[in-house]
């Protein structure tokens, strides 16, 4: 219980390790492979508008994160 970062508390540099196991490139490149896998998906379905729709948003949600795969800034 003492690795957990309550309220009032400072991040240790421990549990900022245990936070960061898993680079931010690899999040982003996870989405754009979901979003692929939705288009194709939706290729072979009736009605597949919608999961278009979310293959868009997570592509969006990808290149304009603050990260090494957003190639575009919405908000600075």
């Amino acid at each position: 219980m003492s690795e957990q970062v309550g309220q009032g508390r400072q991040p240790t540099t421990r549990s900022l390790t245990r936070m960061k196991w898993l680079p931010f490139w690899v999040l982003q490149a996870t989405e754009i492979v979901v979003a692929l896998v939705f288009v194709d998906i939706s290729i072979h379905v009736a009605n597949g508008g919608i999961l278009v729709v979310a293959a868009l948003l997570l592509v969006a949600a990808a290149v304009t994160a603050h990260g090494p795969l957003g190639f575009f800034r919405v908000v600075g």
